[in-house]
């Protein structure tokens, strides 16, 4: 519960900014796919000509259309932008951003719940949103490698190491060895999804895959673990674009 890293993401083609094109050297044919805040991702590969993408985004316009409707986003979706304010839901921690000219430098003023980021440096929303996701990296090791480690001592299941990543399209994971990787973005979600989360992937220390005695495991540790994962399903509206996705 991860893209390809040897992908990049850019513009498509003077499309509106909520559009973007990532060529993978894994992807074989093009295809798309809507996130919760209506942006929306062409998987193309390397070589794909850039006619061949624009109309294929074209020919699923309607396709499009209905999916942003689903997620209850305008037709036209949302574009990426710096964020001014930023809800960490899971510690509930609220975030103003300030930008500023200067030298490049991210300042963190601590408040009450929260606080205030300084970011000095070039005007330009590419560069501002990565230091962004590093500033988010960061607050997620100082929270989610903690959090992990006390519901490692309460249940006993053990774990090797924990690395903290910004994934696409998973809240967590765990290899044989028992290294768990857990995705920043989790901070934006309400904490009982996040203690889910942290649960499943602590249960895969004992069973690595999804079998009844794994959900047996998780049950014993969440009771009402079912309505949590259901939940969990959906929880990527409340992931801002900026997160995952550059500006236009």
């Amino acid at each position: 519960m991860s893209a390809a890293p040897d992908s990049g993401q850019l513009g498509l083609f003077g499309t509106p900014d909520d559009y973007v094109v990532r060529r993978s050297r894994r992807a074989r044919r093009l295809s798309l796919r809507v996130f919760p805040h209506g942006v929306v991702e062409v998987v193309a590969p390397e070589r794909a000509a850039e006619r061949t993408i624009r109309r294929f985004v074209a020919d699923h316009q309607d396709w499009i259309g209905r999916a942003r409707r689903e997620f209850g986003v305008a037709a036209e979706g949302c574009g990426v932008e710096p964020p001014r304010q930023i809800l960490l839901g899971a510690v509930g921690e609220q975030w103003q951003v300030e930008y500023r000219p200067g030298n490049r430098r991210l300042r963190v003023v601590p408040g009450v719940a929260g606080g205030e980021l300084q970011l000095a440096g070039p005007a330009d929303p590419h560069w501002r949103v990565q230091q962004l996701r590093r500033w988010l990296q960061r607050r997620g090791r100082a929270v989610l490698s903690p959090w992990l480690a006390e519901l490692s001592r309460e249940t006993g299941l053990a774990y090797r190491a924990v690395t903290i990543r910004r994934q696409r399209s998973r809240w967590g994971s765990c290899t044989a060895r028992h290294d768990i990787s857990l995705n920043c973005a989790l901070l934006f979600l309400e904490p009982a999804l996040v203690r889910q989360v942290l649960l499943h992937e602590l249960a895969h220390t004992r069973h690595l895959d999804h079998s009844p005695a794994f959900w047996g495991l998780v049950e014993r540790l969440a009771p009402d673990f079912e309505q949590a994962e259901k939940a969990l399903r959906g929880a990527w509206r409340s992931v801002p674009a900026w997160v995952n996705h550059d500006p236009g």
